[in-house]
Formats: C-alpha cells, sequence, structure tokens
C-alpha cells in the first residue's frame, strides 16, 4: 500500500468523503485496485472554501462516493492536489491515514472502520485544507443482526423501538395521540403558551 492508502477487506462497502477549508481548489483522485494493483473503480472530488463538501468531479449533485462490497481485499488509495485561480494542480502535503476502528461487540455486531486523511497546501502546516473521511462498514449477518433496540430477530420497529407499536403518539406512546406542552397529553395552561 501505498502512503496515502486504506485498506479495504472482503464483504465490507462504505463511503468518501471530502471537507475543504481552504480558498484554493482543492482535488482529490480516489482509486480502488485489487492485490494486482488493477483499477477496479475511480472517482474525483472536487472543491474549495471554508468548511465546504467537496462533490464528484463528473457529478457536483453527489459530495459522497460509495464502493464495495468486495470479494476480495481491495485498496483504496487518494491522491490530494491544490490549485491557485487559474493555476496548475500541485501535490499537496499529507499526513498518514488516521484509522479508527470499532469491533463487533455485544449491544451490535457490526464492523466499522473510519479513516481520515488531512493535506496541507500551503506553509502554515495546519492540515486542514482538505480532508477525506472514508468510512467503512461490514453488515451482521444472521441471528448476529441488530433489530429493534439492538435486539436480534426484531425487524420491524415500531414507536420507542418496540416492534408492534406501529401508531406513534406524544413521546412515543401509542395511546398518546393528542398532543400538548412538552409532547405530553396535557393541555398547555391558560394563556396557551407552555
Amino acid at each position: 500500500m501505498s502512503n496515502n492508502s486504506v485498506r479495504v477487506e472482503p464483504g465490507f462497502r462504505g463511503t468518501v468523503t471530502g471537507l475543504t477549508r481552504a480558498s484554493y481548489d482543492q482535488r482529490a483522485t480516489i482509486t480502488v485496485q485489487n492485490a494486482a494493483r488493477r483499477t477496479l473503480a475511480s472517482t474525483t472530488l472536487v472543491g474549495k472554501g471554508e468548511n465546504s463538501s467537496m462533490t464528484q468531479e463528473v457529478n457536483k449533485a453527489l459530495s459522497a462516493w460509495a464502493f464495495g462490497p468486495f470479494d476480495e481485499a481491495m485498496t483504496i488509495n487518494v491522491s490530494i492536489e491544490f490549485a491557485s485561480s487559474g493555476k496548475e494542480f500541485r501535490p499537496s502535503k499529507a499526513i498518514l491515514p488516521v484509522t479508527v476502528t470499532k469491533n463487533p461487540d455485544g449491544s451490535c455486531p457490526q464492523t466499522y472502520v473510519i479513516s481520515t486523511l488531512l493535506s496541507e497546501d500551503g506553509s502554515d502546516n495546519d492540515f486542514n485544507d482538505c480532508i477525506i473521511s472514508i468510512f467503512q462498514y461490514k453488515e451482521a449477518t444472521g441471528n448476529n443482526a441488530c433489530g429493534c433496540g439492538g435486539r436480534p430477530g426484531n425487524t420491524a420497529c415500531g414507536c420507542g423501538g418496540r416492534p408492534g407499536n406501529t401508531v406513534c403518539g406524544c413521546g412515543g406512546k401509542p395511546e398518546n395521540t393528542a398532543c400538548g406542552c412538552g409532547g405530553n397529553t396535557r393541555p398547555p395552561p391558560s394563556g396557551g403558551k407552555c
């Protein structure tokens, strides 16, 4: 793997998003490669401005790029560049991706992996000019799938996360149909204000 790459294990799917915090144009080229280093998919995210979501270069309406699941391990490579107005793009400095993994546990058996890549386009070294986030997850299967209230087997969620409660009223209670102050069934005090 290259310095700006993240491994995707078999069965994982996810999204890649970008955020800019700079006046320069930012461009992130994302490629997915298999073990033979063959590129199987790619996209380019572009953007500029303070706290602005990046969009796909080919479809500005999309601010995320989805991938997976794959039958084999893949590598996502990220190349970040910047350009001042009207100039050619140049490589940005980048910090190795920081990856955090949430492994399955008793309350929810899914696995989540979040990787963040930070880049710098100037000399202030704040490494926040273009931020790329790669969110991966692997869905649980069989009896390990989370249902209502985090309990396997509860698949039809109703009011309050309880199966069978299909008509929600005040405070998530099916029997409360006339809402007053704070979601209670009591009407507001005289004067009509809670």
